[in-house]
């Protein structure tokens, strides 16, 4: 092996010389043999390449790590890094021995891997892509121990290659054998991260990306809140969420609708959520957990480290009038809206009351009056107190109100 890794010597007759030290020890009927000198080293009279292919030797499977994507193997002798290949189907995942190709949640193909690590040897740390460790991940049948998790190299070994370009024997999928199951198997430990989330309030949607996929049943929705600041607790500035319903399918994204009374809770916040700078969000590690056998709670996002928007849609929809009462005794009128207006903005004189007709002799235009509401705050009603004169107008008018 140590000589098949040195690429200068031996690949040819011409690069195949032999010298012998003195004091070699090899002694015939008394005399020691010759000694060469590697000025005077005598050339192979016959060559004769390396065609023997190269495979992963009994117990070679040595370990499947879940939480790094480390997949180590061990070879019969040194293989050619820059030969590894991974294109269509050279290295699958198994849950079970005999499990027929591509039959979907016992099997995985893997498409990518790197070797940061490697150099030219019998040993290979390879490193699967996160895209193949979270589809993994997303197969409850699969690589969840040691039992589940069986490696295949099909034919025609098109995997690796060795030093002089001979392919790996390939390890099909029905043979039973102590190669094809890892010696040490590293279960997922790691915490689920959220790594960013979106919010869109003209769409009522809140949408969560993580590190690894996540199980949308384990969602809980109290476990998440906005806030307009980091560490921020007060009341007018802070929304924890009651009711998120999941659209998304178990995987890194998750989008979610926002329920009718949490966007009217957000919506009533002035301070809150009206633009990417007032828009964090922090989460309990109860929130959610990922797939593994034992599942990981998320990484919990304190007040103090909530992470801001990183896409952000504010609300673009027009408020609409619901329903109104009138009470010429109190002189109050109600109006109430379909999601929070701001009471402040609330301007009286654009108010007119009508009969249902077109006519102009059976409506009247408010002058003005009192917002009774608070002003600082969201509301879903604004309550008005007539002007007297509006009253009395209203009163004097037979066929309107």
């Amino acid at each position: 092996n140590r000589v098949k890794l040195a690429t200068g010597i031996a690949t040819t007759l011409s690069n195949s010389f032999l010298s012998v030290d003195s004091g070699n020890g090899v002694v015939d009927g008394g005399d020691e043999l010759q000694s060469y000198s590697q000025q005077f080293a005598v050339q192979a009279s016959n060559y004769q390449p390396d065609t023997t292919p190269p495979y992963l030797v009994d117990m070679g499977y040595i370990l499947f790590d879940l939480n790094s994507g480390t997949l180590t193997l061990s070879f019969s002798e040194p293989i050619l890094v820059s030969s590894l290949t991974v294109s269509g189907d050279t290295l699958r995942l198994q849950a079970h021995v005999t499990t027929p190709p591509s039959s979907g949640k016992e099997d995985y193909n893997v498409t990518s891997f790197s070797c940061p690590t490697c150099s030219n040897g019998n040993l290979l740390s390879l490193q699967v892509s996160t895209q193949d460790l979270n589809a993994i991940k997303l197969k409850p049948q699969l690589c969840t121990d040691i039992s589940d998790c069986w490696i295949t190299i099909p034919a025609p070994g098109a995997l690796l290659t060795d030093m002089l370009g001979n392919s790996i024997i390939p390890l099909p999928t029905d043979l039973h054998d102590t190669r094809r199951t890892p010696v040490a198997f590293l279960p997922d430990t790691t915490q689920p991260q959220l790594l960013y989330f979106e919010l869109d309030l003209s769409n009522r949607t809140l949408t969560l990306e993580f590190s690894e996929p996540v199980s949308v049943g384990s969602l809980v929705s109290s476990g998440i809140t906005l806030l307009s600041s980091p560490s921020q607790t007060h009341e007018d500035y802070i929304h924890t969420f009651q009711q998120l319903t999941s659209v998304s399918q178990d995987g890194t994204r998750i989008e979610c609708l926002i329920s009718d009374d949490d966007i009217s809770a957000i919506l009533i916040r002035t301070g809150l959520a009206v633009s990417t700078a007032t828009t964090y969000l922090s989460a309990t590690m109860d929130t959610i957990h990922d797939l593994a056998l034992v599942a990981n709670s998320l990484a919990a996002i304190t007040s103090a480290n909530a992470i801001q928007v990183s896409v952000y849609r504010g609300d673009t929809s027009s408020p609409s009038l619901v329903s109104f009462d009138l009470d010429l005794n109190s002189h109050i009128l109600s109006l109430s809206w379909n999601e929070p207006v701001l009471p402040a903005s609330f301007q009286p004189d654009k108010i007119s009351i009508t009969n249902n007709t077109l006519s102009a002799d059976l409506a009247y235009s408010l002058t003005g009056g009192t917002v009774l509401t608070p002003t600082h705050i969201g509301s879903l009603t604004i309550q008005l107190e007539l002007n007297g004169d509006d009253v009395t107008q209203l009163k004097s008018l037979p066929y309107l109100a």
